[in-house]
């Protein structure tokens, strides 16, 4: 059960990044779950809204999102630079309700926005994570494949979202 728990709270954490580049798609705006079209998972999201907002290659994520552990509600800021960002433990980046963010890459591969992410579930199990963001190509639904690796074993989950 604890690794279902952590996969379905890494999908809620699952980290939403992405930079601006005039050859990048933009992920800025407003993006809400649609579970319809989604696949979380057994413990991931019933419902999730993203506030994305993108300057050049910086990107801030407001994540609001709701699962059978609780509702959890963070910001993210990240660089998609390809460089690891390590995130201090006291770090208010840090808290992603019960995951604990340590380090955070981001980067672009060809459209698409690459996460990778270690963290910890409740300081008893490491997950080492992989988000790929992309954009349909009228800009109307973004789509968060993830993958989870954790002691207990992998996890996938594919999370669509339409543009508000």
């Amino acid at each position: 059960m604890l690794k279902r728990i952590a996969l379905g709270v890494f999908a809620v954490a699952a980290l939403s990044c992405a930079s601006f580049a005039q050859d990048h798609p933009n992920f800025a705006g407003t993006w809400k779950l649609n579970s319809a079209k989604s696949n979380p998972g057994d413990y991931g999201p019933s419902a999730q809204t993203d506030v994305i907002t993108q300057d050049v290659d910086k990107l801030t994520i407001k994540v609001s999102a709701s699962t059978q552990m609780g509702d959890s509600n963070y910001t993210l800021t990240l660089t998609a630079d390809g460089n690891k960002q390590t995130i201090a433990p006291n770090s208010p980046q840090a808290n992603m309700g019960a995951l604990t963010l340590k380090d955070v890459t981001a980067s672009w591969t060809g459209p698409s926005l690459t996460i990778v992410a270690n963290s910890s579930f409740q300081e008893q199990m490491d997950i080492a994570g992989k988000d790929v963001y992309s954009l349909s190509a009228d800009g109307k639904t973004m789509t968060i494949a993830s993958h989870a690796s954790t002691g207990m074993g992998d996890i996938d989950t594919t999370l669509v979202f339409d543009k508000q």
